[in-house]
């Protein structure tokens, strides 16, 4: 780095360090936003895991009963997380602005460490500060998922973070890396998941330079994909190795409510599967929830 250059890296993590501590102090001052319906479906499982019920869910798509039963309306880390966060900090409409304000700030934070360069030349500066500028304006409303209560911006980070690992080219250990942490985004978001995985096999289809030195690319770009199935394989099976050893019919709920069968197409990657098929309107639908716009 020149001395015509600036670390943007350290000065985005000040800046942004400032402006949360700031949009911190402003929830705690502020009347606490009330949830709004999602909260059953993605939440409610973690707190009766925090008042020792287990992570059990009613009322949701995935078990539309008052019968309490194993969670299985979405991947299991996010409520867990949740649990653990009102087990610490209280159940409470003031608490749960916070952990939602939490996340919508990793999230910008993640994103804005992705696509900005860690040294820039003065002329190039000023676009990494504008864009943090505008993030840290929007810290408490997004704008990286569709609803405060759902785990979006969690999956969002993630997939942020699995793309990182790349950030420094194409290995089998980076790609395998790259992919376990695409399977830890299994247990928080199918949709996510999928949307990752569709990257990884992007970057991978495209960027496979570095293994390309062998007299068969194919060859080459055969196995990071064989270090990304390696990767992947030990988050992603635990995803129904967790429901099995909890309620084996879980899965059959899980699966229904992912691909948008119980919901139809309203849930997972069931918005995936309607753009896939011509259905704008469902998916697109998906983006015009102003929900998080309550604060």
């Amino acid at each position: 780095m020149t001395h015509h250059q600036t670390d943007l890296w350290k000065l985005g993590a000040l800046l942004f360090a400032g402006a949360i501590a700031i949009w911190l102090l402003f929830l705690l001052a502020s009347p606490p936003r009330f949830p709004g319906g999602d909260v059953t479906c993605f939440k409610d499982p973690g707190v009766n895991l925090a008042q020792g019920r287990g992570l059990v869910e009613v009322i949701t798509p995935a078990n539309p009963t008052l019968v309490p039963k194993f969670y299985s309306n979405y991947p299991p880390l996010f409520p867990a997380v949740y649990g653990a966060y009102v087990s610490i900090f209280g159940i409470g409409a003031k608490a749960d602005s916070i952990f939602d304000f939490v996340l919508s700030a990793a999230a910008s934070v993640a994103f804005w460490f992705s696509v900005t360069p860690r040294h820039a030349a003065p002329g190039r500066r000023s676009l990494g500060l504008i864009l943090l500028g505008i993030l840290v304006l929007m810290l408490p409303v997004g704008p990286f998922w569709t609803q405060r209560e759902r785990p979006d911006a969690m999956g969002f980070i993630t997939m942020m973070a699995s793309l990182w690992a790349l950030r420094d080219g194409l290995t089998p250990k980076r790609v395998a890396l790259s992919a376990f942490i695409a399977g830890l985004g299994s247990l928080i978001s199918p949709f996510t998941f999928a949307m990752n995985g569709l990257a990884l096999a992007i970057i991978i289809l495209i960027e496979g330079e570095p293994l390309q030195s062998l007299r068969h690319p194919l060859k080459g770009r055969a196995r990071l994909v064989a270090a990304a199935a390696a990767g992947v394989t030990l988050p992603f099976g635990s995803l129904f190795l967790i429901q099995w050893l909890n309620d084996p019919d879980s899965i059959a709920r899980f699966v229904a409510n992912a691909t948008g069968k119980s919901t139809s197409g309203r849930a997972g990657t069931g918005y995936l599967a309607n753009l896939l098929a011509g259905d704008l309107g469902t998916y697109f639908g998906a983006f015009r929830r102003f929900d998080s716009f309550r604060y």
